[in-house]
């Protein structure tokens, strides 16, 4: 609602992405307004809880239809499965050597242990990387994208229920 810009937009949906409402967070044009309010080196991080496989494949070809520079990263401990998205405004790839650089940085370590009790540094975040942008966009290439007009990811319990073909997209890891 206000034109303020922001050097980091963080989306943190409640589970589970079929709760009426949340599918409004996992649109093209949701993210094209996070996209609009990042300052030109901004950065969105968005994470994805645990589900289906496809619609985690809808949610990150969505992500990665409005931000072209994305990366995937899966969560550091048990207790917080999932995946974070995270998408440059500009084009570029991140900087993944400044991950190595904030292990000499305790305000970022400390960041990092905050919510758990397990030792987590900046260098390890690197072996959590999951797909650089080309890789994911090949592993969801076949995806639809979520918009206003198209939520897919609406009532799955439904589409399961009387949609043959969707039925067994849940349960086909793609």
């Amino acid at each position: 609602m206000r034109p303020d810009t922001y050097d980091v937009i963080v989306i943190d949906p409640a589970p589970p992405v079929w709760a009426a409402g949340t599918v409004n967070l996992y649109t093209r044009e949701f993210f094209e307004i996070c996209r609009d309010r990042l300052t030109a080196d901004g950065i969105t991080c968005l994470w994805v809880p645990p589900m289906e496989a496809s619609e985690v494949q809808m949610i990150m070809k969505t992500f990665l239809a409005v931000f072209p520079q994305t990366y995937v990263w899966r969560s550091p401990t048990l207790s917080y499965p999932g995946f974070y998205l995270m998408g440059v405004r500009e084009p570029g790839p991140i900087d993944l050597a400044r991950l190595d650089r904030g292990n000499n940085d305790q305000a970022i370590v400390q960041d990092l242990i905050e919510w758990t009790q397990e030792k987590i540094s900046p260098g390890m975040l690197r072996n959590l990387l999951v797909f650089k942008p080309d890789g994911l966009a090949r592993f969801v290439a076949n995806q639809p994208v979520i918009s206003d007009d198209h939520p897919y990811t609406e009532f799955p319990l439904w589409r399961s229920l009387f949609n043959p073909a969707y039925a067994a997209r849940l349960s086909v890891n793609n």
